[in-house]
């Protein structure tokens, strides 16, 4: 990677983390996807630079930005509609992990990390909904 690039990169996460504190001072919905969009302006700077370097496994770089992306939506869903932005972080998280499929192959062993971490997040999800809902006290 090029100066240039670095350069660029880490102005942008700099940025970035900026914004994540204004945002936890400030609050506002604007504004945390403002922070989130950040991160996926740095996944296309990259994705661009990939492009013009004609970087093997492009496909790899194409997910993890869509999963940038959806979750740059999900930030902003999350204050308007709690499922919707469930759902497109999900997308997102699904995105990432077939990017690093792609550059890992699949192990049955790790099955054995991911399906504890998927029950233990849907249990705590439904939780979550089921005391917004007040049925749990």
């Amino acid at each position: 990677m090029d100066k240039k690039v670095r350069v660029l990169n880490l102005v942008m996460l700099i940025s970035a983390m900026i914004c994540l504190v204004c945002y936890d001072l400030f609050r506002g919905l604007w504004l945390k996807g403002f922070t989130s969009s950040w991160f996926f302006v740095l996944g296309c700077i990259n994705l661009v630079y990939a492009w013009k370097q004609n970087v093997n496994r492009k496909s790899v770089i194409i997910l993890i930005v869509l999963g940038l992306c959806l979750g740059m939506c999900a930030d902003v869903l999350l204050g308007i509609n709690f499922m919707a932005g469930l759902l497109c972080f999900a997308s997102g998280h699904v995105m990432y992990l077939v990017a690093f499929y792609i550059l890992k192959r699949f192990q049955w062993k790790d099955v054995l990390f991911i399906v504890p971490v998927a029950v233990l997040s849907i249990y705590l999800v439904r939780g979550h909904r089921l005391y917004r809902l007040k049925i749990v006290d």
